[in-house]
């Protein structure tokens, strides 16, 4: 994930569920891996970050042989990445699955993750938050039914040949799309640019 390292505040309050979830949809798209951007004349490079932001990759993924924890890896290109914290978060109860970490405009970071297995029934995910990456504090699960529903999208053809795009579930004619390195969840305004935007090419996981 590409953040921008700035001064942490001394005790900033913890912010809202509500809060929280909708700095979920501004996720730097960089966060992925891109090997390019769909476009009228086929692929091109993706742009680089704005001049005078530090780019740094960060990504918390639970382990096989345990996943009741996560280790934190970072990188400067998303390429090669190092271990900056071995069993970095240990939830108090459940599992910590399809982790997530992103930096809110407080300075603090923040790691939210499902807390079950896909063959189990859940409708709680959980959150953690750390000013370093490397020391996470449990904050809380999040219970409710309509959070599975909004995370749900259908596949729908997309403008690339094996590209596919995303139409969330509970409400119809919005997309996953990525704009300016973030990731957001936008109404079509039907247009080829947005439909390019909204494209993605499932490529070979690393692992």
């Amino acid at each position: 994930m590409t953040v921008e390292d700035r001064g942490i505040p001394s005790d900033p309050p913890v912010p809202s569920r509500r809060g929280i979830l909708r700095a979920l949809l501004a996720l730097p798209a960089t966060a992925l891996v891109w090997g390019g951007v769909p476009g009228p004349a086929g692929w091109a490079a993706a742009a680089a970050p704005s001049k005078g932001y530090a780019t740094r990759y960060t990504i918390v993924p639970f382990l096989n042989s345990n996943d009741g924890v996560v280790n934190v890896y970072q990188s400067d290109d998303a390429t090669d990445f190092r271990l900056l914290q071995a069993t970095a978060y240990t939830p108090p109860s459940n599992r910590i699955r399809d982790a997530s970490v992103f930096k809110h405009t407080n300075g603090y970071y923040y790691l939210t993750y499902t807390t079950h297995t896909w063959q189990d029934v859940s409708t709680t995910i959980g959150f953690a938050r750390s000013s370093d990456r490397v020391n996470w504090t449990f904050l809380y699960d999040y219970t409710t039914s309509t959070f599975a529903k909004d995370a749900t999208y259908i596949a729908r053809t997309g403008t690339a040949a094996g590209s596919v795009r995303f139409e969330s579930y509970n409400y119809p004619g919005y997309y996953l799309r990525h704009y300016h390195y973030q990731l957001r969840v936008d109404p079509t305004d039907g247009t080829d640019q947005f439909r390019q935007d909204s494209s993605f090419t499932p490529v070979t996981a690393w692992a």
